[in-house]
């Protein structure tokens, strides 16, 4: 549903409302309009605003080595001919992964040569802080701050102006919190913020964290045919392999989890999937070497599981490639944040350590 003409900003005119990439590319272009800005971020990164350099260049998605592209890098010479780096990652729902912000510093320091010349700066919804200790912490509502100290170094570039000013606007919104009588339509409809759509699945994700002892949970957009909507993700320690997808598929890859579906639907499904890390699709996985043997775990590790499933626990087996097990919900949009805890509860209960022990076994034989 379209906005309204008089309350639709930039980012919803052009349809690039719901992309963090949006917000890291627009920052880029502020960096470089705005020297008291840039300062500020420096000064984040390095403790001091001033740095021995003259030359200035940002830029997205720079390749520091195949593993390694940050969200922004800023780079500087100083007179004697020597590189400073800083680089960005940027969050809005998402969490670090996979120990980016350390993988950054140090493809950094082998970039320019010296960790003194290296700074870091992981900018999230809520301030959270960054996995290495080099690395510091900014909010999106702190940015915004300094963005709108500095509008006047906008003001020449009518576009840059207003998309600067929607997204201080947009950052100020105060993200929703998934009280225990919040009803899930009221967090799924919301319009306003960073990444609306994500928002309020991101305050249930982190309810579920509160009262669901042992689980992790995040919010991602699942994408289907045609459609993308909200959902949540869950996974307990052990259930994400110690190796990464290479060239070669190897035994310590695998990334089980379970998965909700948020939509419009009167109930809702648990969906347990087995997959690589990072997620390949079928056609895909099939040109990795070593597919066919992700492919027998794989089966291994559905048979082992669903011959203990009991008729009675409410899962369900499933035959499709990347679905191990369903299980349908009694809740829907019109449940409350605690109805839905308390469905989730015992079918969590119930197949955790099923799918433990599964794994166990398929990872040993």
């Amino acid at each position: 549903m379209l906005e309204s003409s008089a309350t639709a900003d930039i980012f919803e005119l052009l349809g690039v409302k719901e992309r963090e990439n949006t917000y890291t590319r627009l920052l880029a272009y502020l960096l470089k309009a705005s020297p008291g800005l840039r300062d500020r971020l420096i000064e984040r990164a390095f403790g001091s605003s001033v740095l021995p350099a003259t030359a200035f260049s940002t830029e997205c998605q720079t390749s520091l080595d195949p593993e390694n592209i940050p969200d922004l890098l800023l780079e500087a010479t100083d007179e004697a001919g020597k590189r400073w780096v800083l680089f960005v990652e940027t969050k809005v729902h998402a969490s670090e992964d996979l120990e980016q912000t350390a993988r950054y510093h140090a493809a950094c320091v082998t970039r320019v040569g010296s960790d003194e010349r290296v700074g870091g700066v992981f900018l999230t919804l809520k301030g959270a802080d960054p996995k290495h200790g080099k690395v510091h912490a900014l909010s999106h509502k702190e940015l915004a701050t300094w963005v709108e100290d500095h509008a006047a170094d906008f003001a020449v570039n009518p576009m840059l102006h207003g998309a600067a000013s929607a997204y201080v606007a947009r950052a100020r919104v105060e993200p929703p919190v998934a009280r225990e009588t919040t009803q899930l339509k009221a967090l799924l409809e919301r319009r306003e913020g960073l990444i609306p759509r994500l928002a309020g699945a991101e305050a249930i994700a982190a309810a579920c964290v509160t009262k669901l002892p042992g689980w992790e949970s995040w919010a991602v957009k699942i994408q289907g045919h045609g459609h993308a909507n909200p959902g949540l993700l869950f996974r307990q320690a052990g259930w994400l392999g110690p190796e990464k997808l290479g060239t070669r598929w190897t035994r310590g890859n695998y990334n089980l989890h379970l998965e909700i579906e948020l939509t419009s639907a009167a109930t809702w499904r648990i969906k347990l999937h087995l997959e690589t890390e990072p997620y390949l699709p079928q056609r895909k996985l099939a040109a990795v070497a070593g597919h066919e043997k992700f492919t027998a775990m794989r089966d291994h590790f559905r048979k082992l599981l669903t011959d203990k499933l009991e008729p009675a626990s409410g899962w369900k087996p499933r035959g499709r490639k990347l679905q191990i097990a369903t299980y349908k919900l009694s809740v829907g949009p019109e449940s409350t944040v605690a109805e839905l805890l308390a469905a989730l509860a015992p079918a969590l209960e119930y197949i955790a350590p099923l799918v433990s022990t599964a794994l166990a076994k398929v990872s040993a034989s």
